[in-house]
Protein backbone atom coordinates (compact mmCIF):
# COMPACT_ATOMS: atom_id res chain seq x y z
CA UNK A 1 0.00 0.00 0.00
CA UNK A 2 1.79 3.07 -0.96
CA UNK A 3 1.91 5.84 1.76
CA UNK A 4 2.18 8.82 -0.46
CA UNK A 5 0.69 9.56 -3.62
CA UNK A 6 2.47 11.96 -5.61
CA UNK A 7 5.21 14.32 -5.94
CA UNK A 8 4.86 16.67 -8.57
CA UNK A 9 6.56 20.18 -9.19
CA UNK A 10 5.96 23.58 -9.71
CA UNK A 11 8.91 24.95 -12.38
CA UNK A 12 10.98 28.29 -11.48
CA UNK A 13 9.44 30.73 -13.80
CA UNK A 14 12.04 30.15 -16.94
CA UNK A 15 10.76 27.58 -19.11
CA UNK A 16 7.81 24.99 -19.40
CA UNK A 17 6.03 26.54 -16.73
CA UNK A 18 2.44 26.10 -15.44
CA UNK A 19 0.27 28.85 -16.61
CA UNK A 20 0.38 31.91 -14.11
CA UNK A 21 3.46 30.48 -13.17
CA UNK A 22 3.72 31.23 -9.75
CA UNK A 23 5.48 34.65 -8.74
CA UNK A 24 4.03 33.56 -5.58
CA UNK A 25 6.97 31.82 -5.06
CA UNK A 26 9.07 34.63 -4.47
CA UNK A 27 7.00 34.86 -1.14
CA UNK A 28 7.87 32.02 0.12
CA UNK A 29 11.10 30.53 -1.41
CA UNK A 30 14.71 32.20 -2.02
CA UNK A 31 15.42 32.61 -5.66
CA UNK A 32 18.23 30.18 -6.83
CA UNK A 33 21.03 30.95 -8.73
CA UNK A 34 20.88 27.06 -10.08
CA UNK A 35 17.72 24.76 -10.35
CA UNK A 36 14.78 24.13 -8.16
CA UNK A 37 11.24 22.63 -8.47
CA UNK A 38 8.53 23.63 -5.67
CA UNK A 39 6.75 20.80 -4.65
CA UNK A 40 3.34 21.29 -2.48
CA UNK A 41 3.48 18.60 0.28
CA UNK A 42 0.32 17.63 2.58
CA UNK A 43 1.21 16.48 5.85
CA UNK A 44 -1.08 13.66 8.09
CA UNK A 45 -3.14 16.62 9.11
CA UNK A 46 -4.42 17.90 5.71
CA UNK A 47 -1.83 21.08 6.07
CA UNK A 48 -0.16 21.94 2.78
CA UNK A 49 3.92 23.15 2.81
CA UNK A 50 5.86 24.22 0.38
CA UNK A 51 9.29 23.41 -0.27
CA UNK A 52 12.22 23.95 -2.61
CA UNK A 53 14.40 21.46 -3.95
CA UNK A 54 18.19 22.46 -5.00
CA UNK A 55 18.93 19.92 -7.79
CA UNK A 56 22.45 21.01 -9.58
CA UNK A 57 24.72 20.39 -6.98
CA UNK A 58 24.48 18.53 -3.72
CA UNK A 59 20.70 17.94 -2.89
CA UNK A 60 19.26 19.78 -0.80
CA UNK A 61 15.80 21.82 0.25
CA UNK A 62 16.03 25.27 0.31
CA UNK A 63 12.85 26.12 2.38
CA UNK A 64 10.30 24.33 4.43
CA UNK A 65 7.34 26.61 4.94
CA UNK A 66 4.47 25.85 6.45
CA UNK A 67 2.07 28.55 5.53
CA UNK A 68 3.71 31.31 6.75
CA UNK A 69 3.05 34.84 4.83
CA UNK A 70 4.80 37.75 6.12
CA UNK A 71 5.34 36.90 9.43
CA UNK A 72 1.79 35.21 10.19
CA UNK A 73 0.44 32.01 10.24
CA UNK A 74 -2.02 31.17 7.86
CA UNK A 75 -2.11 27.66 7.33
CA UNK A 76 -3.28 26.22 3.92
CA UNK A 77 -5.21 23.17 5.52
CA UNK A 78 -7.38 20.71 2.65
CA UNK A 79 -8.53 18.88 5.98
CA UNK A 80 -7.68 15.40 4.39
CA UNK A 81 -5.04 13.87 2.79
CA UNK A 82 -5.73 13.11 -1.02
CA UNK A 83 -4.80 10.27 -2.90
CA UNK A 84 -3.55 12.92 -5.40
CA UNK A 85 -2.93 16.61 -5.73
CA UNK A 86 -1.89 18.71 -8.76
CA UNK A 87 -1.83 22.68 -9.15
CA UNK A 88 -4.02 23.71 -12.16
CA UNK A 89 -2.72 26.87 -12.21
CA UNK A 90 -2.05 30.27 -9.72
CA UNK A 91 -1.65 33.77 -10.03
CA UNK A 92 -0.83 37.02 -8.11
CA UNK A 93 -2.36 40.07 -7.96
CA UNK A 94 -1.64 43.26 -6.60
CA UNK A 95 -3.06 42.28 -3.07
CA UNK A 96 -2.96 38.19 -3.10
CA UNK A 97 -1.42 34.92 -4.06
CA UNK A 98 -4.01 32.36 -5.33
CA UNK A 99 -3.35 28.57 -5.86
CA UNK A 100 -6.01 26.45 -7.72
CA UNK A 101 -5.78 22.76 -7.32
CA UNK A 102 -7.29 19.64 -8.38
CA UNK A 103 -7.65 16.98 -5.58
CA UNK A 104 -8.46 13.45 -5.63
CA UNK A 105 -9.80 11.53 -2.25
CA UNK A 106 -9.54 8.19 -1.46
CA UNK A 107 -13.16 7.66 -1.91
CA UNK A 108 -13.29 9.03 -5.31
CA UNK A 109 -14.32 12.46 -4.99
CA UNK A 110 -12.34 15.05 -7.32
CA UNK A 111 -12.34 18.64 -6.15
CA UNK A 112 -10.95 22.00 -6.56
CA UNK A 113 -9.73 23.97 -4.06
CA UNK A 114 -8.83 27.33 -4.09
CA UNK A 115 -5.97 29.29 -1.64
CA UNK A 116 -6.16 33.13 -1.35
CA UNK A 117 -3.02 34.19 0.05
CA UNK A 118 -3.20 37.55 1.29
CA UNK A 119 -0.08 40.19 0.81
CA UNK A 120 -0.99 42.01 4.05
CA UNK A 121 0.25 41.28 7.01
CA UNK A 122 -2.90 41.63 8.98
CA UNK A 123 -5.03 38.78 7.03
CA UNK A 124 -5.05 35.12 6.75
CA UNK A 125 -5.43 32.62 3.95
CA UNK A 126 -8.87 31.83 2.45
CA UNK A 127 -9.94 28.62 0.61
CA UNK A 128 -12.65 27.84 -1.35
CA UNK A 129 -13.61 24.77 -2.00
CA UNK A 130 -15.78 22.86 -5.36
CA UNK A 131 -16.67 19.26 -5.94
CA UNK A 132 -15.76 18.92 -9.60
CA UNK A 133 -16.62 14.92 -10.50
CA UNK A 134 -17.51 11.98 -8.02
CA UNK A 135 -16.99 7.84 -8.87
CA UNK A 136 -13.52 8.20 -9.55
CA UNK A 137 -12.56 4.88 -7.45
CA UNK A 138 -10.66 3.91 -10.79
CA UNK A 139 -8.56 7.19 -11.51
CA UNK A 140 -4.70 6.74 -9.38
CA UNK A 141 -3.10 10.03 -10.31
CA UNK A 142 -3.84 13.51 -11.34
CA UNK A 143 -1.35 15.88 -14.18
CA UNK A 144 -3.06 19.38 -15.12
CA UNK A 145 -0.91 20.92 -17.47
CA UNK A 146 -0.25 24.57 -18.40
CA UNK A 147 -2.54 24.84 -21.23
CA UNK A 148 -6.20 24.06 -19.58
CA UNK A 149 -5.64 20.17 -19.96
CA UNK A 150 -5.70 17.27 -17.59
CA UNK A 151 -4.64 13.69 -17.80
CA UNK A 152 -5.49 10.90 -15.19
CA UNK A 153 -4.32 7.32 -15.19
CA UNK A 154 -6.39 4.82 -13.79
CA UNK A 155 -5.76 1.22 -12.22
CA UNK A 156 -6.24 -0.15 -15.55
CA UNK A 157 -3.51 1.53 -17.16
CA UNK A 158 -5.95 4.01 -18.92
CA UNK A 159 -4.56 7.49 -19.49
CA UNK A 160 -8.05 10.17 -20.38
CA UNK A 161 -7.55 13.55 -20.98
CA UNK A 162 -10.09 16.09 -19.82
CA UNK A 163 -10.54 20.14 -20.83
CA UNK A 164 -10.55 22.27 -18.12
CA UNK A 165 -12.91 25.27 -18.08
CA UNK A 166 -11.82 28.51 -16.58
CA UNK A 167 -14.63 27.73 -14.11
CA UNK A 168 -12.67 24.76 -12.96
CA UNK A 169 -15.01 22.16 -14.00
CA UNK A 170 -13.98 19.91 -16.61
CA UNK A 171 -15.31 18.56 -20.44
CA UNK A 172 -15.55 14.80 -21.37
CA UNK A 173 -12.89 12.57 -21.50
CA UNK A 174 -10.81 11.26 -24.09
CA UNK A 175 -9.09 8.08 -23.99
CA UNK A 176 -4.89 8.63 -24.71
CA UNK A 177 -3.37 5.59 -24.05
CA UNK A 178 -4.27 1.84 -22.67
CA UNK A 179 -1.61 -0.43 -21.26
CA UNK A 180 0.01 1.51 -18.91
CA UNK A 181 -0.54 -0.84 -16.30
CA UNK A 182 3.27 -0.75 -14.76
CA UNK A 183 3.21 3.01 -14.01
CA UNK A 184 3.23 4.22 -10.54
CA UNK A 185 1.69 7.75 -11.35
CA UNK A 186 2.08 10.45 -13.58
CA UNK A 187 3.62 13.70 -13.61
CA UNK A 188 3.31 16.71 -15.88
CA UNK A 189 6.96 18.17 -16.84
CA UNK A 190 5.97 20.81 -19.80
CA UNK A 191 5.24 20.81 -22.84
CA UNK A 192 7.06 20.84 -25.88
CA UNK A 193 6.80 22.39 -29.73
CA UNK A 194 8.45 21.16 -32.61
CA UNK A 195 8.82 22.49 -36.00
CA UNK A 196 8.79 19.75 -38.54
CA UNK A 197 10.88 20.43 -42.43
CA UNK A 198 10.25 24.47 -40.97
CA UNK A 199 6.26 24.19 -41.81
CA UNK A 200 4.96 21.89 -39.71
CA UNK A 201 4.09 22.46 -35.75
CA UNK A 202 3.35 19.71 -33.56
CA UNK A 203 2.62 20.52 -29.83
CA UNK A 204 3.25 17.79 -27.09
CA UNK A 205 3.28 17.34 -23.42
CA UNK A 206 6.16 15.97 -21.30
CA UNK A 207 4.74 13.58 -18.77
CA UNK A 208 7.33 11.23 -16.59
CA UNK A 209 6.92 8.20 -14.81
CA UNK A 210 8.04 5.53 -12.40
CA UNK A 211 7.50 2.15 -13.45
CA UNK A 212 7.27 -0.93 -11.35
CA UNK A 213 10.24 -2.01 -12.19
CA UNK A 214 11.91 0.41 -10.86
CA UNK A 215 12.90 2.28 -14.38
CA UNK A 216 12.42 6.09 -14.94
CA UNK A 217 10.00 6.62 -18.27
CA UNK A 218 9.37 10.15 -20.20
CA UNK A 219 6.38 10.60 -22.54
CA UNK A 220 5.45 12.69 -25.01
CA UNK A 221 1.89 12.83 -26.01
CA UNK A 222 0.85 15.01 -28.63
CA UNK A 223 -2.09 17.56 -28.27
CA UNK A 224 -1.90 19.48 -31.31
CA UNK A 225 -0.56 19.41 -35.14
CA UNK A 226 0.23 15.87 -36.70
CA UNK A 227 2.94 13.46 -35.26
CA UNK A 228 2.94 10.51 -33.05
CA UNK A 229 3.96 9.89 -29.27
CA UNK A 230 7.05 9.56 -28.26
CA UNK A 231 8.49 7.27 -25.21
CA UNK A 232 11.61 7.23 -23.58
CA UNK A 233 13.48 5.27 -20.68
CA UNK A 234 15.60 7.57 -18.74
CA UNK A 235 16.73 4.97 -16.65
CA UNK A 236 16.05 1.31 -16.71
CA UNK A 237 16.38 0.32 -13.43
CA UNK A 238 17.36 1.14 -9.46
CA UNK A 239 14.46 3.04 -8.32
CA UNK A 240 11.72 0.35 -7.30
CA UNK A 241 11.23 1.42 -3.88
CA UNK A 242 10.40 5.21 -5.30
CA UNK A 243 6.18 5.60 -5.59
CA UNK A 244 6.12 9.35 -6.18
CA UNK A 245 8.37 11.79 -8.21
CA UNK A 246 8.52 15.94 -9.01
CA UNK A 247 9.47 17.04 -12.09
CA UNK A 248 10.37 20.85 -12.17
CA UNK A 249 12.13 22.72 -15.32
CA UNK A 250 14.50 25.69 -14.74
CA UNK A 251 17.19 27.40 -16.47
CA UNK A 252 17.32 26.22 -20.67
CA UNK A 253 16.37 23.29 -21.15
CA UNK A 254 17.33 21.48 -17.70
CA UNK A 255 15.23 20.17 -15.26
CA UNK A 256 15.06 18.69 -11.55
CA UNK A 257 13.71 15.50 -10.27
CA UNK A 258 12.92 14.65 -7.09
CA UNK A 259 11.45 11.06 -6.15
CA UNK A 260 10.30 9.67 -2.91
CA UNK A 261 10.75 6.37 -1.19
CA UNK A 262 7.39 5.68 0.56
CA UNK A 263 8.85 3.35 2.95
CA UNK A 264 10.92 5.19 4.77
CA UNK A 265 10.70 8.58 3.88
CA UNK A 266 13.93 8.96 1.88
CA UNK A 267 13.89 11.39 -0.58
CA UNK A 268 16.12 11.58 -3.97
CA UNK A 269 16.92 13.75 -6.63
CA UNK A 270 18.31 13.20 -9.97
CA UNK A 271 19.30 16.60 -12.36
CA UNK A 272 18.47 16.34 -16.28
CA UNK A 273 20.05 18.99 -18.06
CA UNK A 274 17.53 18.65 -20.99
CA UNK A 275 13.99 17.55 -19.65
CA UNK A 276 12.99 17.60 -23.21
CA UNK A 277 14.80 15.86 -25.40
CA UNK A 278 14.38 12.57 -23.89
CA UNK A 279 18.20 11.36 -23.72
CA UNK A 280 19.80 9.52 -20.44
CA UNK A 281 23.25 9.16 -21.13
CA UNK A 282 25.36 12.23 -19.92
CA UNK A 283 22.10 14.15 -19.15
CA UNK A 284 20.77 12.63 -16.11
CA UNK A 285 22.52 12.57 -12.95
CA UNK A 286 21.49 11.16 -9.66
CA UNK A 287 22.20 13.98 -7.04
CA UNK A 288 21.80 11.72 -3.91
CA UNK A 289 19.46 11.60 -1.26
CA UNK A 290 17.82 14.52 0.64
CA UNK A 291 17.44 12.92 4.22
CA UNK A 292 14.84 10.78 5.77
CA UNK A 293 11.60 10.47 7.90
CA UNK A 294 9.62 13.11 5.87
CA UNK A 295 6.40 13.81 7.30
CA UNK A 296 4.27 14.33 4.02
CA UNK A 297 1.77 12.29 3.06
CA UNK A 298 0.63 13.35 -0.08
CA UNK A 299 2.71 15.36 -2.64
CA UNK A 300 1.29 18.00 -5.82
CA UNK A 301 2.91 20.25 -7.90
Amino acid sequence: MKTLTKIAAVAAALVMVPVGAPTAQAAYLPVSASCYAEMSAVDSTGAITFIGIDGTTSPQALHDDDGVQNGIQTPMKLGYVPKSLTLVNSWETTTEFRYRYYALSTAGVLRQHVFVIPKADTTTATLTTKQIASGWTSVTDLAATSHQRMYTLTSTGNVYSYYVRADGTIGSKTLRKSGWTGLKGINYAGSVTTTVAGTVTVKRDLLTAITTSGAIKSYQLRYAGTGSDLAYTLKSSGYSTYETMAVGACAGRGGVMVLHDNNNGYARVLYDTNIINGVSTGELTDRGSLGVTWKFRSYGS
